[in-house]
């Protein structure tokens, strides 16, 4: 039991042995978060809806990315690739 636990907390941990599961400051997060909160209120189809769509997915696509290739732990690294799978699917689907 004690290895199981073990194992599981070394995917949050980050090379200083730290915990981490969240970060500040999230700035492509944080922009996706209000362009995704934008774009629900903004009636489509038109020129604006479509262009905060783009917007959104190419910021959804950068965060993804930054977490994918430089997350600071394995957990990050996961949700980054997990995320950016689930945004080009809805893409090309």
């Amino acid at each position: 039991m004690h290895r199981i636990k073990q194992h599981i907390l070394a995917i949050f941990k980050d090379s200083h042995d730290n915990v981490v599961i969240g970060q500040r400051p999230n700035v492509l997060l944080f922009l996706w978060a209000i362009l995704v909160a934008i774009r629900f209120f903004v009636p489509g189809p038109g020129t604006f809806h479509e262009v905060l769509s783009w917007a959104t997915l190419f910021v959804g696509l950068a965060w993804s990315a930054s977490e994918l290739f430089w997350g600071v732990n394995t957990f990050r690294r996961l949700l980054g690739g997990l995320i950016m799978t689930i945004l080009l699917s809805r893409f090309f689907i």
